[in-house]
């Protein structure tokens, strides 16, 4: 995705701590949006995605600073969640792109990562991703992202994800975004919103989501931010 002397949990507890107490849905892992795109960090910077998600019962704090050097972006993030508690969840990924997203129409990448359970202290999740955005204008501000992957995972199992997600521009700084993602344990998702740039660099999504797997069903809200960092 696109993209202050605070950490970056500080960050992420100042602007979505109060959130969490105003929506009440179990907890799942993932960005503010699960379908990736075809996107990194700009070379040399790094940047914060937050996001707090509220469920009923059930409540997430995400916050994943990323950097990009030498063209790779690496990520770790961390999760909490609360009603019921679990984790926290630490969270390693490495993406790279096989074509820039301001260079072409067609825009393909790859990702890897794991995902550690501190109550299990090994990590317990794998995965593998290959996302493909494809431009709806000349400006590349409309796209449509789909996602093909590879998880194995110890409570999810192991076989293929995939998603589709589209961003259509609506004003000069706002964006309507949705999205559509399965797992192999018959986990479904999803959502839809709105992100509004407030500058060229940081971006808050609002967004409103159904998943579905085979122990039930439930409805989600998520605020997110993505800010840079020094």
């Amino acid at each position: 995705m696109q993209l202050v002397q605070y950490t970056p949990a500080t960050v992420a507890y100042m602007l979505f701590g109060p959130w969490l107490w105003v929506f009440s849905g179990p907890v799942l892992s993932g960005g503010s949006l699960l379908v990736d795109d075809a996107a990194v960090t700009p070379a040399g910077h790094c940047q914060l995605e937050a996001w707090a998600r509220a469920y009923n019962p059930g409540r997430e704090l995400t916050a994943v600073p990323a950097c990009n050097h030498a063209g790779t972006e690496y990520s770790l993030g961390v999760s909490d969640f609360l009603d019921p508690s679990s984790g926290p969840l630490f969270s390693l990924g490495v993406k790279r792109l096989w074509r820039d997203v301001d260079q072409a129409t067609v825009e393909l990448g790859a990702s890897f990562g794991a995902i550690w359970n501190a109550s299990d202290s090994r990590a317990n999740t794998w995965y593998f991703n290959f996302p493909a955005s494809f431009a709806l204008d000349a400006e590349h501000r409309g796209r449509v992202h789909a996602n093909l992957g590879l998880l194995d995972s110890s409570t999810a199992g192991r076989g293929p994800t995939a998603g589709l997600g589209i961003e259509l521009p609506c004003d000069a700084r706002s964006l309507l975004l949705a999205e559509v993602y399965v797992q192999p344990d018959h986990f479904h998702l999803g959502e839809m919103g709105w992100r509004h740039s407030l500058t060229d660099t940081v971006s808050i999504d609002l967004l409103v989501g159904h998943q579905g797997s085979g122990v039930g069903n439930l409805w989600f809200t998520t605020v997110g931010i993505s800010v840079p960092l020094p």
